[in-house]
């Protein structure tokens, strides 16, 4: 659905400003009252990482007046692989004041707002309020809920991206328009169960790809043309460079937005994404070690068979010293590296999941979670005795033969099975939205006409 303009337009441009600009003015859906919108909107990046470099460039070039950073984390060597917005000079300095002096460089015309500082719930609101529209930048989910609920709670637009090794998602957060954060996502994922892009990886140019999406969603808020992703999740698959995107639905019980909310006021966020349920803290318990209890063990000479269960990946760029690759295709049988040592005896904890697993694979099969917490409003009915469970993600950048054995009759290749699973007619093959169809049997028919007739057709 088309929205108004979020801001009204500048009184006018500079003759050096027009000719910066020319080629959006020339653009008829933007021309002069456009680029005036955009001179004169004030918009707000949290994190000038990943995902805010491209963002901030990208904003800084298309002419937005006025943009800030909040950002409280210094440049790392590691950041260069995809934090385009620094360079190897930057490394150590924090990176609001990197990503400023690259926008100057960018655009001269941009006045830039430096907040070094982490947002939290006692300056959310102050920061907040100054800005027109946001963008969501971060990489964790207490901060997401955070920037969620205060853009909520203030009426204000954000756009929204998440990516992971080659799949990255974008949205348009707008409870006055359509759906917000929590009505897509009502509670987080366990903790531990998502890896974070330092422990999961995520390649660089993803972050251009997604970025350069919420950017434009943000000219398109600011200046009043096209059809935002107000109510809509478009999801990206790099691998097989396909965009797909689904419907997402206003949660009439939303505790932010819905028609009763329980939620009035910011929360205990790192409580809210970190808590640990009763049962998984009682069946950790007595059963974990430090690793300076792992390092006195080894340095007494304690008999233990040490198994590290990285990923293959993972396992060639290091391993634990005096321990031996878990059973199983690359040892592997966790999202991310782990170890665990019990005196005397071998030991390998395998996780059960169950809710998040591979729609694709038979229940009780020990495989791999979905990386994103499963939307409140995509679901897949219930078929063939099977669980209900999410729009299936997008494909899985790991080798079919590396999943652990499981009770399906073939190995699962994420959202194209190489082979049927069971519970599925022989022939049945699956929508471009995600869902099963059977196909229907053919028969020959001797006169003119069509070689092939469905059942009950005329």
């Amino acid at each position: 659905m088309s929205l108004p303009p979020l801001v009204e337009p500048a009184s006018s441009l500079s003759i050096d400003e027009v000719r910066r600009y020319s080629r959006h003015l020339i653009i008829p859906d933007v021309a002069m009252d456009g680029q005036k919108r955009l001179k004169n909107a004030r918009v707000l990046c949290v994190g000038a990482g990943g995902l805010g470099s491209p963002a901030l460039m990208y904003l800084a070039a298309a002419g937005v007046g006025t943009l800030g950073i909040v950002e409280f984390d210094t440049v790392d060597e590691s950041n260069l692989q995809r934090q385009i917005i620094h360079g190897q000079s930057d490394i150590g300095r924090p990176k609001a004041e990197s990503a400023r002096d690259s926008i100057r460089e960018i655009n001269p015309y941009v006045d830039v707002v430096v907040h070094n500082e982490a947002l939290s719930n006692d300056n959310v609101f102050q920061i907040f309020e100054q800005y027109d529209l946001i963008v969501d930048g971060t990489d964790n989910f207490a901060t997401r809920y955070l920037v969620n609920d205060a853009a909520v709670l203030l009426g204000k637009p954000y756009v929204w991206g998440s990516i992971y090794r080659f799949d990255g998602q974008a949205s348009v957060f707008w409870a006055e328009y359509g759906p917000c954060y929590r009505c897509l996502y009502p509670e987080p994922p366990p903790p531990g169960m998502v890896p974070s892009c330092a422990e999961g990886g995520v390649l660089g140019v993803l972050c251009a790809s997604v970025g350069s999406i919420q950017v434009t969603e943000a000219i398109k808020l600011l200046t009043g043309i096209g059809e935002p992703l107000v109510g809509r999740l478009m999801v990206y698959d790099a691998l097989e460079m396909s965009y797909r995107t689904i419907k997402v639905r206003k949660d009439p019980n939303c505790a932010l937005c819905g028609e009763n909310p329980t939620i009035t006021g910011l929360v205990d966020y790192e409580e809210f994404c970190g808590t640990v349920s009763e049962d998984a803290s009682a069946a950790a318990l007595g059963s974990t070690i430090t690793t300076r209890e792992l390092k006195d063990w080894l340095d007494a000479g304690k008999s233990i068979d040490l198994i590290d269960v990285p990923e293959p990946a993972e396992y060639e760029i290091v391993k634990i010293p005096g321990s031996r690759l878990g059973p199983g295709p690359g040892g592997s049988l966790r999202p991310w590296r782990t170890s665990t040592a019990r005196s005397g005896t071998s030991l390998l904890t395998a996780i059960p999941w169950t809710g998040l697993g591979c729609p694709t694979c038979a229940p009780g099969s020990r495989r791999r979670p979905t990386y994103w917490p499963r939307p409140r409003w995509v679901r897949r009915p219930a078929e063939a005795g099977r669980r209900s469970g999410p729009v299936t993600p997008p494909r899985s950048t790991r080798p079919a033969s590396a999943w652990p054995s499981s009770t399906t009759s073939a190995p699962c290749t994420g959202n194209r099975p190489a082979g049927r699973s069971p519970g599925w007619p022989a022939g049945s093959a699956r929508t471009a939205a995600g869902r099963r169809m059977r196909r229907w049997p053919t028969r020959r028919r001797t006169g003119p006409g069509p070689a092939t007739r469905r059942p009950g057709s005329t």
